[in-house]
């Protein structure tokens, strides 16, 4: 073979040559396939003018693909002849595309070879995810033509959603896309489903891939047969590599070779291959000029080891970072950063300058994402740590909005040098640094709201003040109350200033950012600046997340010129400027959500501060036990059952999301409010022992510890430092929400079966507070059940409305629910012969008016969305209900200065000689002195002048 290979010469000179301009289509296809069989040579052009190539192959003929997509049935017959089939460029990843001159037999070899590696067949219909334009998806497109399948050429280029589909419906049984792709499926894995068991073929192009990816492969689809290939422009499918048959180690490497195949690597660890399949010339000059070596040898440029018969992929040499003496392969430091940081997509890895080390390590993300500099770069440290290199300021991080990448997904990375310095940033990349900073939260998504991050008002007042420093309008910058994403946030923006040149600017950014050129006019089209299927879909992204509304962002394949798009935005824009934005339902209802939990609390604030302070008056007026006290008593013991259900409820949706993405905001509210909690029950008891010694000189330590029992401070304490403990398991599944109430039945049985066991009171004031603590009014059985009871509505009420026990849904969905509660409790009384409890004062919680209290919450929860929308036109009852939902934010505040109130009022009238009545007269009023200044900051800082309906 390697006389054979050796003895051949070049052409003369490159004969037949016909030009065919590169358009993706199925036309496309036939016209190459045509020339094969005709003889003729085939040379892609980039468009019909393509002066450069039309004059350097000598091209008379030139052939202009009809557009298209679809369905097709190629014919192809491979050839087994050593003249030029055609000039194949490579995809110019380093530089300038090399024109790899390809022989028939060299593409028949690497077609025969991968129908025998995936063993694929005439029923075999597949959607090609890349263009056929580029080697792999013309490679792709010659395979299933010479078994007689059928081919998909989408009309955007890859798209998850489409896949989704036209699996679920039978339409495909495989799918062809080169990594990049692969992995933005697997992000939206959940898109696929069950469906993923009728894929039956499945390749992988030429680019690294984790075993991790691989091995999410496998699972997504488990019936296909997978494989991946390593190659060149030069050398198509030289390994292949069985990923549905191997594990571990093996998928880490791309595969083995067959003969007359053969892969070595030289002294410098670089790859060389050889075989039929490899392209002996590139055309040069007008001339041919040899690629391999006189033994036929191509030297790849590419870094591996060969381990049991299977390549290793190291990287490229151009892409070797040698930072200080130690030699970084940029594709493996990549893989290990994005693994590390769990977002392999978002992160491109070049080399740059480096006055002290030679070279420098520069990392970019992109901002989508929602990656803080900070959280990538000690994700740099500990990959480059990993791989021996202590690359201290050597590391670079720059935020991105796109990275850039060829067609088939390759990243350019002499263009991303070239990015280090960029212009000044889009509004959405710069709001994303300012939440993050704000907020002190590493990962932020721009279409999570400030609710999602557990914001809280002085927090968001902070945030809103950078949001207008950087140039957002006031009005937009509080649509952060409203619960706005940033993305939103921009839009109301955007529609708030003058359309035009702004949305212009907008747009022009954004295009200029994504195709990295800055020769982008206002009337060119997105295919008249060189726009591909993979950046379109990056383009429409960028676009839909800095605000522009979907439909809009998609008229870009329609080939609309940015003026045309700004135009369609100036004409959105001419609806009053103070109407509201209209959020996605979700969110609206997660808004409202926290609306309305906001709402109860501050009642239940109300009826946990009068359960204290009313009876005491009554008494003293002489109506305790009369029908005054009867009628309102009701209202008196709403707060303790309530508070532990509604706290539940809080830790399953707002908890649950903040853990989910976001550590350290979940960290700070549990310490922050462990610490709250802490100083009340401290400082309460305190005051309480001090109360008691005054009266009982012997009230000693015992009744110190008593003390902390007698409030609800110790279960909310215990409750809320026991969160991170059990919050990992909040998955929004069916079996979870079963599991939390079956857990709050135990815990209801246990608290029973220790109240019926143990006495009722104890001498020993220790036994005493032990026995409070378990099965008190605020024992941690009978509150723990409650608790865990509102986690489980809050999973019921996310996956509800993210549209996961059926269609999207809303909140006044539960109405129904919580009056089927409120029934259910009274006739359980009724029926237990106890519904005279509801009017008298008791110290226990009965089961029954838990559980009516539980569905009177979830009323007013369902009810918010109506309440919203006639608070919008009624401004008094906009401000009694709000006044009321702050109460409710400050609930813990509050309930902690309230505490203070009655002892201190004892001990003043102890000391003084003062009637209690008036000394708690007196300390109630400098309760609400006290109280005042915070509530009306809350009130001011989220309502005042800032306030809009979100039930659109």
């Amino acid at each position: 073979m390697a006389d054979a290979m050796t003895l051949a010469s070049p052409p003369a000179a490159l004969a037949n040559a016909v030009g065919v301009v590169a358009i993706s289509s199925p036309d496309f296809i036939a016209q190459v396939f045509a020339l094969a069989a005709a003889g003729r040579v085939m040379v892609p052009l980039r468009d019909r003018d393509d002066s450069s190539r039309i004059s350097a192959a000598g091209i008379s003929d030139v052939i202009s693909p009809a557009p298209g997509h679809g369905w097709l049935a190629p014919q192809f017959t491979p050839i087994d002849s050593d003249a030029v089939a055609q000039l194949v460029f490579s995809s110019g990843t380093t530089g300038v595309p090399k024109a790899i001159a390809l022989t028939h037999a060299n593409i028949a070899d690497a077609t025969r070879r991968l129908i025998a590696a995936q063993g694929i067949d005439d029923s075999i219909r597949e959607y090609l995810g890349v263009p056929v334009t580029y080697s792999f998806g013309l490679g792709r497109a010659r395979a299933i033509g010479a078994v007689g399948g059928q081919l998909y050429l989408p009309p955007h280029g890859f798209d998850p959603a489409e896949i989704a589909t036209m699996l679920a419906a039978g339409e495909i049984n495989a799918i062809a896309a080169v990594p990049t792709l692969w992995r933005m499926l697997l992000a939206n894995a959940a898109l696929i489903g069950e469906a993923g068991n009728r894929l039956r073929w499945i390749e992988i192009g030429s680019q690294a891939m984790s075993a991790a990816e691989k091995e999410a492969l496998k699972t997504l689809f488990p019936k296909a047969r997978i494989v991946q290939h390593y190659g060149l422009t030069e050398a198509s499918r030289t390994t292949f590599l069985a990923v549905d048959g191997e594990s571990g180690a093996a998928l880490e490497s791309v595969g083995g070779w067959t003969p007359p195949v053969e892969v070595a690597i030289d002294s410098d660890g670089q790859i060389r291959v050889r075989g039929p399949h490899v392209a002996r010339w590139r055309w040069q000059d007008g001339g041919f000029v040899a690629l391999t070596d006189a033994e036929g040898w191509l030297g790849t440029q590419d870094l591996g080891e060969i381990i049991d018969g299977r390549l290793y992929f190291r990287g490229r040499i151009d892409d070797q970072i040698n930072c200080g003496g130690i030699k970084l392969s940029a594709d493996a430091l990549e893989a290990a950063i994005g693994a590390e940081l769990g977002a392999p997509l978002a992160i491109g890895v070049a080399r740059v300058d480096d006055a002290l080390r030679g070279e420098g390590v520069l990392v970019a993300h992109v901002a989508d994402a929602g990656l803080s500099d900070a959280v990538v770069r000690a994700a740099t440290h500990t990959a480059t740590a990993a791989l021996g290199l202590q690359a201290g300021n050597a590391i670079h991080v720059q935020r991105v909005a796109a990275l850039p990448r060829t067609e088939t997904g390759k990243l350019q990375r002499h263009r991303l040098a070239e990015m280090l310095a960029p212009g000044e940033q889009p509004l959405d990349v710069r709001l994303l640094g300012l939440w993050q900073q704000t907020l002190g939260i590493e990962r932020i998504d721009r279409d999570t709201s400030f609710f999602d991050l557990g914001g809280d008002p002085l927090r968001g007042h902070a945030l809103i003040a950078a949001m207008e420093a950087e140039g957002v309008p006031a009005d937009a910058a509080a649509g952060l109350w409203d619960g706005l994403s940033i993305a939103q946030i921009v839009a109301r923006g955007a529609a708030a200033a003058p359309a035009g040149p702004s949305a212009q600017e907008a747009i022009l950014a954004i295009w200029r950012t994504t195709l990295g050129r800055d020769d982008v006019s206002l009337n060119e089209g997105f295919y008249d600046v060189g726009g591909d299927s993979l950046s379109a879909i990056t383009l429409a992204l960028s676009m839909e997340r800095a605000g522009f509304d979907p439909v809009l962002a998609r008229a870009i394949f329609d080939g609309k010129s940015i003026a045309e798009l700004a135009a369609a935005v100036e004409a959105s824009a001419a609806a009053p400027a103070d109407a509201p934005v209209a959020l996605p339902r979700s969110k609206a209802q997660v808004a409202l959500l926290s609306e309305g939990l906001n709402l109860v609390k501050g009642i239940l604030v109300l009826c946990m501060i009068g359960s204290h302070w009313v009876p005491i008056y009554l008494g003293y007026f002489h109506h305790r036990g009369g029908l005054i006290s009867q009628s309102i008593e009701p209202f008196l013991t709403m707060g303790s059952p309530t508070l532990a259900y509604i706290f539940g409820i809080g830790i399953a949706v707002f908890h649950a999301r903040q853990f989910a993405g976001h550590g350290p905001a979940f960290r700070s509210n549990i310490n922050k409010g462990a610490l709250l909690l802490l100083v009340g029950l401290l400082t309460g008891a305190t005051l309480e022992f001090f109360a008691n010694r005054a009266l009982m000189p012997d009230f000693g330590m015992g009744g110190a510890v008593l003390a902390l029992t007698n409030g609800p401070f110790a279960y909310y304490l215990l409750a809320t430092l026991s969160v991170p403990l059990w919050i990992g398991l909040l998955q929004r599944r069916l079996g979870v929400v079963q599991g939390l109430l079956g857990t709050a039945l135990v815990f209801y049985l246990a608290y029973l079966l220790l109240l019926s066991a143990l006495p009722a009171s104890f001498d020993n004031r220790l036994a005493q507070a032990a026995h409070d603590l378990l099965v008190g009014h605020w024992g941690l059985f009978q509150l723990g059940a409650l608790t865990l009871a509102g986690a489980a509505t809050g999973l019921v009420i996310e996956m509800h409305l993210r549209g996961e026990l059926g269609a999207p849904g809303r909140l006044a969905s539960f109405a129904p629910w919580g009056l089927m509660l409120m029934g259910a409790g009274l006739i359980v009384s009724i029926a237990a012969h106890d519904f005279g409890t509801w009017f008298v004062p008791h110290e226990q919680i009965t089961l029954w008016s838990a559980v009516f209290y539980a569905g009177l919450a979830l009323v007013i929860i369902a009810g918010f969305e109506r309440l919203d929308r006639a608070m919008a036109d009624h401004p008094l009852l906009r401000f009694k209900v709000q006044f009321i939902m702050v109460l409710g934010i400050l609930l813990f505040p509050l309930y902690v200065l309230q505490s203070l109130v009655y002892h201190s009022a004892f001990l003043l009238s102890l000391n003084t000689g003062q009637s209690l009545i008036r000394m708690l007269t007196l300390c109630i009023g400098v309760f609400a002195l006290a109280a005042a200044w915070p509530i009306w900051r809350v009130y001011r800082l989220y309502y005042a002048d800032r306030r809009r309906h979100v039930g659109q």
